[in-house]
């Protein structure tokens, strides 16, 4: 690590604004200390620095102060970025513990404390580093017999989940609480999706297709005139919908519901997903690789080659010509021109990726079966992987700008991921 010298000015520095640190506070107001003398000698080093990530923006540290004859103590951190010792604030005797906010989030800093009185400066403490989470992980399990299959937000407080077992849920306090909604239906809810509005349409299994028009509170049922499995279902805008599932089935609505017509995949194997990026283009995915294209709002769809036979499970659009796709063996594929080309990425996943959402062009997430998480901020280019502590399998996410990343999976698993940047 490299050291920056810090001038005579430092020391005065110090004597001047030790009053003014911003956050630290005593570590036991109550212990008695013995009086400080400060007409001898300069107080020694601090011991015991400690450096502890408390949240992706929150760094504490710690120290001993074994001298009792400190007026006060000058922290210093080092960014490993630049590898430079930077002056970064000052306590009053007595305080051991501070708190450096507004740090970056996946970001290292090493951290040392000097000690001074009116004689002079200690040495500097050996020094500690910590490296701040991506995230602020909030686990929670509800109904944990039954698997979450869908979750979406109508807004940063007001939010859907649907499962197993006709499991419906519904958060008004941006998921510190669901509440299950009781006696809608028995079927597997395999997809949720809402419009800009007030307006959800959830589907399942049987050719099961509720809607609410009220934010969810409330769910009727539509007949969709097919016993096939649907396994999901996308808004396209105005009172256009369109759901997939066994079979190659598509069905597409252009009256919020009231009727649905079969649309035709040209296709036999299952389609498991479905997104549009606007009310023209939109692109279904499934088994043995299948990827159909579409740029008349769902009414016609021309297959692809996706250059691989793994079943796929998700699909997210970021934009007209934009698309990513996820599923078995760690598939991960990206278009960026309308779907002429896929590329395949590698993220060093090899187990299956269930569930892609993107927050805007640059900011996406994937999960699958591994408890983990990756995270792009260059468009789905690269990947980068982050741990989470739980386990459980998660079957789909959802991105809202400014607000938490929220997952679904098995067992009733539903995380909330607080990202420091915000995106």
């Amino acid at each position: 690590m490299k050291n920056v010298l810090l001038s005579g000015a430092l020391f005065a520095m110090a004597i001047l604004v030790f009053g003014s640190c911003k956050t630290g506070t005593p570590t036991d107001a109550s212990k008695q200390l013995p009086p400080i003398n400060n007409s001898h000698k300069p107080p020694a080093t601090p011991v015991f620095v400690k450096a502890t990530a408390k949240s992706p923006t929150v760094i504490e540290i710690t120290w001993k102060d074994t001298s009792y004859r400190a007026a006060g103590f000058i922290i210093e951190r080092e960014s490993f970025t630049d590898s430079l010792w930077r002056l970064l604030d000052s306590a009053i005797g007595g305080i051991t513990q501070y708190e450096d906010v507004g740090l970056l989030c996946s970001s290292s800093y090493a951290y040392r404390i000097s000690a001074y009185n009116s004689i002079g400066l200690s040495g500097k403490s050996i020094p500690s580093a910590a490296t701040t989470p991506f995230d602020s992980v909030v686990f929670q399990s509800v109904r944990s017999r039954e698997t979450l299959y869908s979750v979406a937000y109508f807004d940063n407080a007001t939010g859907i989940i649907v499962g197993s077992n006709g499991i419906l849920l519904r958060t008004t306090n941006s998921g510190a609480h669901w509440d299950t909604l009781t006696h809608v239906t028995t079927s597997d809810l395999r997809s949720v999706a809402i419009d800009s509005g007030n307006t959800a349409i959830a589907v399942g299994s049987a050719g099961t297709i509720l809607k609410s028009t009220n934010q969810g509170s409330t769910w009727f049922s539509q007949t969709s005139w097919t016993t096939k499995g649907l396994m999901s279902v996308a808004y396209l805008g105005s009172t256009e919908w369109v759901a997939v599932g066994s079979s190659g089935v598509i069905l597409r609505t252009s009256d919020g519901g009231n009727n649905w017509l079969q649309m035709t995949s040209g296709l036999t194997t299952n389609l498991n997903a479905v997104a549009f990026a606007n009310a023209d283009v939109g692109v279904t995915i499934g088994l043995n690789g299948s990827v159909l294209w579409s740029t008349d709002g769902g009414i016609d769809w021309v297959k692809q080659n996706s250059t691989t036979n793994f079943t796929l499970y998700a699909v997210c659009m970021s934009g007209p010509d934009v698309a990513t796709i996820v599923g078995d063996n760690g598939t991960i594929l990206r278009t960026i021109d309308g779907g002429s080309n896929w590329n395949t990425l590698n993220a060093g996943i090899f187990s299956g990726l269930f569930a892609v959402a993107f927050i805007d062009s640059l900011h996406g997430f994937i999960s699958g079966s591994v408890g983990g998480l990756l995270h792009t901020s260059d468009g789905g280019t690269n990947w980068v992987r982050q741990t989470l502590t739980q386990q459980n399998q998660m079957q789909s996410i959802c991105a809202r700008p400014g607000d938490a990343v929220t997952m679904v999976g098995i067992l009733g698993a539903i995380v909330r991921i607080i990202t420091c940047n915000g995106f």
